[in-house]
């Protein structure tokens, strides 16, 4: 099973290696995809962000995913990191994505993933509507981050917002 995390998963979750990836998917073995897309908009994220607190965790999860490739190991029982040093050569247009949005280069990363490794199941995880409906419509299945793998900060604010409305 490969699993793709959109850089707000990684940001709002705990680290990677305290995720049971294998439990969540309900498979033996999970391969973190990790393309050079999702580590771009990590870095950005660094810098441009409004929120220290979103800022220091990107830089926080690219460090971690630094040492998790570098040590090439299982980040835990079954679960590994691969970096897709690549970017994807889909043809952007024949699925209608919009190369200026960051989230349809992350869709067309995991559809060229899935061109060519057919017989691998494949899920996006993300919180985002726009990218699970694009998803839906390209037949790519996704999953949004369980409240127990949100980062302490990232849950209050959610009760935060979830109390405003």
């Amino acid at each position: 099973m490969n699993i793709f995390l959109d850089s707000m998963v990684y940001v709002k979750s705990l680290p990677v290696e305290q995720i049971d990836f294998c439990d969540m998917l309900h498979s033996d073995s999970v391969t973190v995809q990790l393309p050079r897309v999702t580590v771009r908009e990590l870095e950005q994220l660094t810098s441009v962000h409004p929120s220290p607190w979103i800022r220091d965790r990107a830089a926080h999860v690219l460090a971690s995913m630094d040492s998790l490739i570098a040590a090439g190991d299982e980040t835990q029982g079954g679960v590994h990191v691969h970096f897709i040093p690549t970017t994807p050569h889909v043809e952007m247009t024949k699925y209608r994505l919009n190369p200026e949005w960051s989230n349809d280069w992350l869709m067309a990363a995991v559809l060229e993933w899935k061109e060519g490794h057919s017989a691998s199941d494949t899920v996006l995880m993300t919180d985002g509507i726009d990218a699970r409906l694009t998803c839906r419509h390209l037949r790519i299945d996704t999953l949004e981050l369980p409240s127990k793998y949100r980062q302490r900060q990232a849950r209050n604010a959610q009760k935060y917002v979830g109390g405003l409305r």
